[in-house]
């Protein structure tokens, strides 16, 4: 649980060490700016995957995740994220999602063959693109971790140097029927893995995190930064020294309105 509210950081402050240290420390979340990852490669990334979003279920359902390949789409109501958690329910999440896992660059794990779809025929190199430069922010991230903790500054690398991190893209569609009691968008739950870093757009939204107290703070994601939070791995590291925050999506405003679409990858061992 959190017990500020969500920073917000830039990446290029001569303080940014010990801002990320409070951030790890009191909150598990924080927002970063000056991060220098290239608009076009986010911009490309983020309209490519909306039109496939767009695309009929049939097409969408081409590339969809099974138990043999948990990777590609998931439709509306095809996961429960987090149930055994805070305010638990019997429906699923009220979502759509698509994801794949790329590996390293430099080290790739022995990974499933990623099933792109047929359109948009763009997909595959958008998302390539946006992959890596997630890597590349994941690593810098890590440096920053390691002088936070007080660890050499190869502490990071050997354990994330083959990495299984899935970038995944998130879509919230408009509601048009009322929710089962207690049903969400994603339900409450904490990331399991290294680090998630999220971008969002503007619509109405609903990303909240747990606070100490037991209410539900929402984070509002400005355009030019990414949300970072730690996963249970980074907690148990730190032998719970730094937060997994809990966390879930809402439904911060009326039905029959544009949700907020979220494309995130998670960094994971």
């Amino acid at each position: 649980m959190s017990d500020i509210a969500v920073p917000t950081i830039d990446l290029t402050s001569p303080t940014v060490v010990e801002e990320v240290r409070d951030a790890c420390n009191r909150c598990g979340f924080f927002l970063i700016k000056s991060h220098g990852v290239n608009e076009t490669v986010i911009s490309d990334a983020w309209r490519t995957v909306r039109d496939f979003f767009d695309k009929s279920e049939i097409l969408k359902n081409e590339v969809a995740m099974s138990e043999a390949y948990p990777y590609g789409y998931g439709g509306m109501n095809t996961e429960k994220t987090g149930n055994e958690r805070q305010g638990a329910y019997d429906t699923s999440d009220l979502k759509e999602s698509f994801q794949v896992c790329l590996s390293s660059a430099a080290k790739p794990a022995a990974v499933p063959p990623v099933r792109w779809p047929r359109e948009p025929t763009t997909l595959s190199v958008h998302f390539t693109s946006y992959y890596r430069a997630m890597e590349t922010l994941a690593h810098r991230l890590l440096d920053i971790f390691a002088k936070a903790l007080d660890l050499p500054q190869d502490f990071f690398p050997p354990l994330c140097d083959s990495h299984w991190s899935a970038l995944r893209a998130l879509n919230y569609p408009e509601q048009i029927h009322p929710p089962n009691p207690g049903q969400l968008r994603i339900a409450p739950h904490s990331d399991y893995g290294v680090l998630t870093i999220l971008r969002a757009d503007d619509a109405p939204g609903g990303l909240e995190v747990l606070r100490v107290d037991g209410s539900w703070s929402p984070v509002v994601i400005p355009e030019d930064c990414f949300c970072v939070n730690l996963g249970d791995l980074m907690q148990r590291w730190t032998n719970d020294q730094w937060r997994s925050t809990v966390h879930r999506v809402s439904f911060m405003r009326a039905l029959n309105r544009p949700q907020t679409a979220f494309l995130m990858i998670k960094i994971n061992k």
